[in-house]
């Protein structure tokens, strides 16, 4: 059983993307790094590790599909895909090893500690309906990349990531072509890594914010407009979830934090520009 983990990076410290590698290097087959940007650290103290380096951003799907295609080419039965901030526990792999080798799933996935929220995350059991305090092995409806891995059998029949949503929404929308297409994804709540969502967080009058910048908030309002509106994986209760989550959530959100005429400016165009499949890089 070849496992290949696939870590993309933009903007990266040294020392953070180092400590991911680190923390999985000695449990998988090989490492592939995708560089989203021109960064050129020398990993010349692990080994098995493959840097790719893109020279410019282009989009956490564009950058993970470059590393799954690179880890078939390797001759992989397993990815596992991570973000740069993501440490991993000694054991991680060893311990999915029994689900990996029953083959339940298309995806396992752990759950995870938010470093922003300082909290345990909930699994998403349905789509957008979160439950905590789940102990067992469970199917769930969603997952988030960071941490998943993934049966490369699963490719050729649902494809890969989408690359115009760029970022964000990238991994929930392929858990939903991964489950409209009869896979299961099993979360392991017992395995756990520590992951970043967002930057920091805000209280204002009394609700609480993630802040991210602005192009984030661009590409969290426009995907989730554009999903909610044209994904054909979603019934319609799940659409209007995602209409809210986007009108009500990243909207709100941002205005309050900018509360200005130029952010009225900014959320209409993300509005629009899900609308009407104006998608890709900002």
């Amino acid at each position: 059983m070849k496992i290949i983990a696939i870590i993309v990076c933009y903007t990266s410290r040294e020392e953070e993307i180092k400590k991911t590698v680190k923390s999985i290097n000695k449990q998988v087959d090989y490492v592939i790094i995708v560089n989203n940007d021109s960064s050129k650290y020398d990993y010349n103290m692990f080994e098995n590790v493959y840097n790719i380096i893109l020279g410019e951003n282009f989009g956490i799907a564009y950058a993970q599909n470059i590393g799954i295609k690179k880890a078939l080419e390797l001759k992989a039965d397993f990815v596992l895909l991570s973000d740069q901030d993501t440490i991993y526990p000694e054991r991680y792999i060893e311990s999915f090893s029994p689900f990996l080798n029953e083959k339940k799933a298309a995806v396992y996935c752990p759950t995870f500690y938010n470093t922003v929220s300082n909290s345990f995350a909930p699994l998403l059991i349905k789509k957008f309906q979160p439950v905590y305090d789940i102990s067992e092995p469970t199917y769930v409806e969603q997952a988030i990349a960071s941490g998943s891995i993934i049966d490369v059998n699963c490719f050729e029949k649902v494809g890969f990531m989408d690359e115009r949503l760029f970022i964000d929404y990238v991994d929930q929308e392929f858990c939903w072509r991964l489950t409209s297409n009869g896979y299961k994804i099993l979360a392991v709540p017992s395995i756990a890594i520590t992951h970043s969502l967002g930057e920091r967080q805000k209280t204002i009058l009394g609700r609480e914010i993630t802040i991210w910048n602005d192009i984030r908030f661009h590409y969290l309002i426009r995907n989730a407009i554009f999903l909610a509106t044209h994904s054909e994986f979603l019934v319609f209760n799940e659409r209007m979830k995602l209409m809210h989550d986007a009108l009500y959530g990243w909207c709100v959100n941002y205005f309050l934090l900018n509360h200005n005429l130029k952010s009225i400016g900014f959320i209409f165009t993300a509005i629009f520009n899900g609308l009407f499949k104006k998608l890709g890089k900002k």
